[in-house]
């Protein structure tokens, strides 16, 4: 299924994600969708995300992984703002994590852009991410019934995605 802008010309996605298992997650929640032009956004090591359809257009940029730290998140915060006014993405999908957490909030409530959260299937229970994005998030997916009940207005997936 391709994706399209109004105005004519290929969706734009952002896909922000900690490589390892949340790269995973995602790469196996958008395994059916087929992007024409993708920027992904992580901490080293760069690894991009694999398609079905290869992308027209596939970047991997690099974003400081926050780890709880003010000065560290404020550096994340101001290459996520960069990021996205340079690629100026339609949605923003994330399967979390702390470096996603910026590219969120800014995507969202600056650019108005449409945001997508996966929460991780690594819990039963929120996670710091999770309980941070969930606001600004259009569409929340969670992966265990017990997510559902922390988060209302999730959608809770047939499966998880390990």
């Amino acid at each position: 299924m391709r994706h399209w802008h109004r105005s004519g010309s290929p969706c734009r996605m952002m896909l922000v994600y900690n490589p390892g298992g949340h790269r995973r997650e995602l790469e196996v929640a958008i395994k059916d969708l087929s992007p024409e032009v993708v920027l992904c956004a992580t901490f080293p090591p760069l690894q991009g995300i694999s398609f079905a359809r290869v992308p027209q257009s596939e970047r991997t940029v690099a974003v400081m992984h926050p780890r709880r730290r003010a000065g560290r998140l404020m550096v994340n915060a101001f290459q996520s703002l960069v990021h996205i006014l340079r690629f100026r993405p339609c949605v923003i999908i994330t399967s979390g994590a702390d470096a996603a957490v910026a590219s969120m909030v800014i995507g969202r409530t600056v650019f108005r852009r449409r945001t997508v959260f996966i929460e991780s299937a690594g819990t039963l229970g929120p996670t710091l991410a999770g309980r941070l994005c969930h606001r600004f998030a259009d569409l929340m997916l969670v992966q265990w019934p017990e997510q559902s009940q922390i988060y209302p207005r999730s959608v809770r997936l047939e499966a998880p995605l390990l």
